[in-house]
C-alpha cells in the first residue's frame, strides 16, 4: 500500500489534527492564484507593482516543479490527458484572426489556464493535501463572504449591486455560494443543526444581495444533488425543512431595506419567471452558437465567437457564455468532445471518491464544489475565466482514478458468483 493509499484509508479518530493539516503554504498559494482577482484591491495590496495573479502563479509553478522532481510517481499519464485538452487547441491557431481579443485569450490560455490544469495533480495528491486545499479555498471565500456581509450592513442600502474589493458581483457571489456549501456539506458534519440553521441564512441573504442568479442556481443544485447521494439521513423530516424555510422567510423579510433595489429586482424578475437583459443576451448568444457549430467542424479559433458574433471593436469580449458552447465552436467538435470526456472522468472519479472514503467529508465537499463550478459555467464566464473548473476537473481526475477502477473490480467480484450460481443445473 503506497502513501496515498494509506492516507486514503487513515480514520480520522487515528490521526492527530493540527494547524498543518488544515492550511498548508503550497494550497494556499495555489488557491490564492485560482481567486486572486477578487483581492487586488486589499489594502495594501491595490499598489503592488506586480499583478497578483502573476506572482501566485508564479509561485504555484515553483511549488509543482518542486513536487514533480521530489515525488517518484511523475503521473506522466494524467499529465497527458489533461494536456491533450491544450494540445487538441493548437490546429486552430493557423486560423485564429489575432486580433486583441484573441492574442489575450490564446496567451492566458497556454499559460495561466495550463497551470491551473497542470497543478492540482502535483500540489494536491492526498486526503491531507486535499483538506489543505480546500480550506484554503473555502476561506478566502469566507473573507469575501464577511466582506460582503459588512457592505450589505453598512452602504448596502446605497448601491446598485453589492460589491466587495475588485470582485465582480460573479465572482463574489460563487464565492457565497462555496461558503455556503462548505458549511452545510462539510462543517454540519461537527456541529449541530440549529448552528448550521443560524449560520447558511446569512449567506443565502448574501447571495440574493449579489443579484447573480446563475450562482443561485448552482449553489441549490449543488446542494440537493449532495445531500440526495450521501447525506439523506441527516437532514430528513418535514419539521427541520419547515423551519427552515420559516426562519429564512423572516429573515429576509427584515434585510430587504438592506438589500440593493436592482439585485431585488433581478432575482424577484428571474423567480416570476421572466428573463432580464442579461438572461435574454445569454439566450441569444446560445441561440446563435448551436448553429454555427455544424458548420465549423474544426473549429473557428480562439476569439472566433467574436468574429462570427460581429462584434464592433476587435477587443471586444465577446464570448458564447457556456464553456461546452465555447470550446465546441472555437476548438471544433474534438476539443469539446475532449472537454466533455474529462468532465465526465471527473464527476465519476469524485463521485466513487465520496462514496468510497464516506467518512471524511472532504471527499463529499470535492464532489459538491465540482457540481457547483460545473452548474455555474453552463451560463457565465468565458475559457479563462474557469480557472477553477478547469482545477477542480484535473483535481478529481487526479485523486478519484484508481477509485473508480477498485470500484468496477469489486463489482465484477460480486456479479460472478450470481451469474455462475445462475447456471448450475
Amino acid at each position: 500500500m503506497n502513501d496515498q493509499d494509506r492516507l486514503l484509508n487513515t480514520p480520522v479518530s487515528a490521526e492527530r489534527i493540527g494547524f498543518r493539516d488544515f492550511l498548508g503554504l503550497k494550497e494556499t498559494v495555489f488557491s490564492f492564484f485560482l481567486l486572486a482577482g477578487m483581492f487586488k484591491d486589499v489594502p495594501g495590496l491595490e499598489s503592488f507593482p506586480v499583478d497578483l495573479t502573476v506572482v501566485s502563479a508564479v509561485a504555484s509553478f515553483g511549488f509543482v516543479v518542486h513536487s514533480f522532481f521530489q515525488q517518484k510517481e511523475r503521473r506522466f499519464g494524467l499529465l497527458l490527458l489533461l494536456l491533450g485538452f491544450f494540445l487538441a487547441f493548437v490546429p486552430t491557431l493557423l486560423w485564429t484572426h489575432w486580433h486583441e481579443y484573441a492574442v489575450e485569450k490564446a496567451s492566458r490560455f497556454y499559460t495561466l489556464t495550463l497551470l491551473a490544469v497542470v497543478a492540482p495533480l502535483y500540489l494536491v495528491r492526498t486526503r491531507k493535501e486535499l483538506r489543505r486545499f480546500l480550506c484554503a479555498f473555502s476561506l478566502l471565500s469566507a473573507v469575501a463572504t464577511i466582506g460582503a456581509l459588512i457592505s450589505l450592513l453598512t452602504v448596502g442600502k446605497d448601491v446598485d449591486r453589492l460589491l466587495v474589493l475588485s470582485a465582480s458581483t460573479i465572482s463574489l457571489a460563487r464565492a457565497v455560494g462555496v461558503f455556503f456549501l462548505f458549511v452545510t456539506v462539510w462543517y454540519s458534519r461537527s456541529t449541530t443543526k440549529y448552528h448550521i440553521l443560524i449560520i447558511t441564512l446569512i449567506p443565502l441573504i448574501l447571495l440574493i444581495a449579489a443579484g447573480e442568479r446563475g450562482p443561485i442556481v448552482a449553489t441549490g443544485v449543488a446542494f440537493v444533488v449532495t445531500y440526495l447521494l450521501f447525506r439523506r439521513k441527516s437532514w430528513s423530516g418535514l419539521a427541520r425543512t419547515v423551519l427552515l424555510m420559516l426562519a429564512f422567510t423572516e429573515i429576509f423579510r427584515l434585510s430587504v431595506p438592506w438589500i440593493p433595489q436592482t439585485s431585488l429586482f433581478r432575482v424577484g424578475t428571474f423567480v416570476g419567471g421572466e428573463l432580464g437583459e442579461s438572461e435574454l443576451e445569454r439566450v441569444d448568444y446560445f441561440r446563435f452558437s448551436i448553429p454555427k457549430i455544424p458548420e465549423h467542424p474544426w473549429g473557428v479559433g480562439l476569439g472566433g465567437f467574436a468574429d462570427l458574433y460581429g462584434a464592433s471593436s476587435s477587443a471586444d469580449r465577446v464570448f458564447p457564455h457556456n464553456i461546452f458552447l465555447e470550446t465546441f465552436l472555437e476548438g471544433g467538435w474534438l476539443v469539446g468532445l475532449y472537454l466533455a470526456l474529462l468532465s465526465w472522468r471527473a464527476v465519476r472519479g469524485s463521485y466513487f471518491l465520496a462514496l468510497k472514503e464516506r467518512g471524511f467529508p472532504e471527499f463529499q465537499f470535492l464532489f459538491c464544489l465540482f457540481l457547483f463550478y460545473f452548474a455555474n459555467e453552463q451560463v457565465s464566464g468565458e475559457l479563462n475565466d474557469s480557472k477553477v473548473f478547469l482545477a477542480l476537473i484535473s483535481l478529481c481526475i487526479g485523486l478519484g482514478a484508481e477509485t473508480y477502477e477498485e470500484a468496477k473490480s469489486r463489482a465484477s467480484q460480486f456479479r460472478a458468483p450470481a451469474l455462475r450460481s445462475a447456471h448450475i443445473p
